[in-house]
Parts: C-alpha cells; structure tokens; sequence
C-alpha cells in the first residue's frame, strides 16, 4: 500500500485556477479501481473453487460444503446487491 500511494499522482491543488485532473491521475484512479475489481473477483473464485475442490476430495459429509456453498452464494449476492447500490447512489457520498 504504501508503496501504491507513493506512486499516486496528486490531485489538483484546491487553490488552483485550473482543477482538471490530470492523465495520469485519471490512469492511476483506473487502474486502482480496475484492480479492486479484479481481486474482489478473484477472492469470489477463489471461494468457490475452494468449496468444489474440498467436495471433490470428500473431506467432509456432503451437507458440510453444501451449506458452505449456500452460505458463499448468499453473501456473494450480498456484496453484489451492495456494490449495485453503491453506484446507483454514489453521488449521494462524495
């Protein structure tokens, strides 16, 4: 993290004339959010795959990882449904 935010371009100081953002803040805010997104995916992927390899392996009784499954299901809606919300009232929190 720390070495992300030294990387960051700065935003426009507020006192300026002119407060445009600059190119590469507008990458880097992209690419921050592009990368949010990519491991927010991976971590959903990587639940699931983990539930699917654990009952492949019948480690545990079948109703263990189905409720595992169910589980991961609902909260993934959850964080789904939430993450629709958030941009539907974004301009409500800046």
């Amino acid at each position: 993290q720390p070495l992300y935010a030294y990387f960051r371009p700065h935003l426009p100081d507020k006192n300026a004339l002119d407060e445009t953002i600059s190119s590469k803040r507008s990458l880097w805010e992209f690419m921050h959010m592009g990368l949010g997104y990519v491991a927010v995916a991976g971590g959903i992927i990587n639940v699931v795959l983990g539930i699917l390899l654990v009952s492949q392996k019948k480690a545990y009784e079948a109703f263990v990882t189905d409720y595992a499954m169910a589980m991961s299901i609902i909260c993934i809606t959850i964080v789904g449904l939430l993450f629709l919300f958030t941009l539907k009232f974004s301009r409500y929190f800046s």
